[in-house]
């Protein structure tokens, strides 16, 4: 059975990752934002987090610290998901 995705919501100025909800996230940009990892263990596998901009577009992420492998660029336009 194939786990459902966790929807975040909307990011505001800063969102947090809470890997007790699953590997599976996504969550909408709807400002400059920043992520925190929470509840991270050593055994987490990957996690495939959605990053979907709002209406306008041309929102950043500023990645934790702990972000070892540089994520993919985000996608700018408009309703893009990354």
């Amino acid at each position: 059975m194939a786990e459902s995705t966790f929807d975040i919501g909307n990011s505001a100025a800063s969102f947090d990752v809470e890997f007790t909800a699953g590997t599976s996230q996504t969550v909408t940009l709807t400002a400059d934002t920043s992520a925190t990892f929470l509840y991270w263990a050593e055994d987490t596998p990957s996690v495939l987090l959605e990053v979907t901009q709002d209406g306008t577009g041309s929102r950043t992420l500023a990645w934790p610290g702990s972000v070892i492998d540089t994520p993919t660029a985000l996608a700018s336009s408009a309703g893009a998901s990354t």
